[in-house]
């Protein structure tokens, strides 16, 4: 369904999706989109992207230092 879009006072082209509950930005030729009821913008794709790659290279270093971990204990232990 179309979408009624504003502009506001400084030039923010925006519509109100009332299906998403979002409210959609045009900003520097791509769009954004806010969450009125959490008070945020939503990520960007590559924003998005970039967090999960960040959030699985920690992943991928805990996982080796308990491997490291668990490797002393085995020596300590004696095994």
């Amino acid at each position: 369904q179309p979408l009624r879009m504003r502009e506001d006072e400084d030039g923010r082209v925006w519509a109100r999706s009332a299906a998403l509950n979002l409210d959609i930005y045009w900003d520097d030729g791509e769009l954004r989109f806010w969450d009125p009821v959490a008070e945020k913008w939503l990520l960007k794709h590559t924003e998005e992207r970039a967090g999960r790659l960040a959030a699985e290279e920690r992943a991928d270093a805990a996982e080796s230092r308990i491997a490291e971990l668990q490797a002393q204990l085995r020596q300590l232990r004696g095994g």
